[in-house]
């Protein structure tokens, strides 16, 4: 027989959870020491079973033993079951259904109980953005891509729940972005790649940002002894979590000859060269 199965339950997916606490695997016969072949099964791509006791995993999803009831009741308590972390679509929940398999080797038919229901929810985790860089130097009349090494990280949904980004100039006199791929230009400085229902990859975003090249337009404004600095804020939304905002990117434009007039090398002659190759 199987009692004490746990029934219906829920946890969130970066929940472990003792599967069966209270379970009790039990054969009369033998005044109780009849071996009995025992199997937990369920979809193996939702999780996986963990302190398996002297349970064996035969298959994905399938963990059997062979023993006395006491024993096996003893290692079917102990089981964790570990939800595949990031599988589920946010904000979603699945459940699972295990079920037990009790043989003694006797009976035409094992004795099965499919009662433990386990309900799976999604939880959100917020984008990562990583590898700005701050104080890059750009000869006025050259260009710069100021985001060719960052990188925009999202675990969810696989790898693969939808962002919204926006890149926002402090000042849109300063220069403007080229080579927007799928960027958007809003103006007044402002440039959007996806939309709301129809957001991008974090993959897509790295490489839509690592390709943006700024121009600056300084106009009369740079002088020897006073460059231009541009701060820009990368933002990202997965319409779950609160946007994620970096402002450590900046760009100073110098003018051709602030190098010399400040450089305590004599007359050499310095040069300035392109991030863009």
């Amino acid at each position: 027989t199987i009692t004490g199965t746990r029934g219906a339950f829920q946890i969130t997916d970066t929940q472990p959870a003792v599967l069966l606490p209270n379970v009790t695997i039990a054969d009369v016969d033998n005044y109780g020491l009849q071996t009995v072949a025992v199997t937990v099964t369920f979809s193996a791509p939702r999780g996986f079973l963990s302190q398996l006791g002297g349970f064996v995993q035969t298959a994905p999803g399938v963990y059997s033993m062979t023993g006395m009831p006491a024993l096996v009741t003893t290692a079917l308590r102990g089981v964790v079951y570990n939800p595949s972390e990031n599988r589920i679509t946010v904000p979603w929940s699945e459940t699972t259904t295990f079920t037990i398999s009790v043989n003694d080797g006797y009976v035409s038919q094992p004795t099965t109980n499919s009662d433990t229901k386990l309900t799976v929810t999604a939880v959100n985790d917020p984008p990562i953005i990583s590898g700005t860089v701050s104080n890059q130097t750009v000869y006025q009349y050259f260009v710069i891509r100021p985001f060719s090494g960052v990188t925009v990280t999202e675990v969810d949904d696989l790898t693969l729940q939808p962002l919204v980004i926006t890149v926002a100039l402090d000042n849109a006199t300063h220069g403007f972005l080229s080579s927007l791929g799928a960027f958007v230009d809003l103006g007044g400085g402002i440039y959007r790649l996806g939309a709301t229902n129809a957001g991008v990859t974090a993959a897509t975003a790295s490489q839509a940002l690592r390709a943006l090249v700024f121009n600056p337009t300084t106009s009369n404004r740079v002088t020897p002894t006073s460059p231009e600095t541009t701060r820009f804020t990368i933002t990202v939304a997965d319409g779950f979590a609160a946007p994620v905002t970096d402002n450590n990117t900046t760009v100073v434009a110098l003018h051709e000859f602030q190098t010399k007039v400040l450089a305590t090398d004599g007359v050499a002659g310095d040069g300035l060269g392109s991030a863009v190759g």
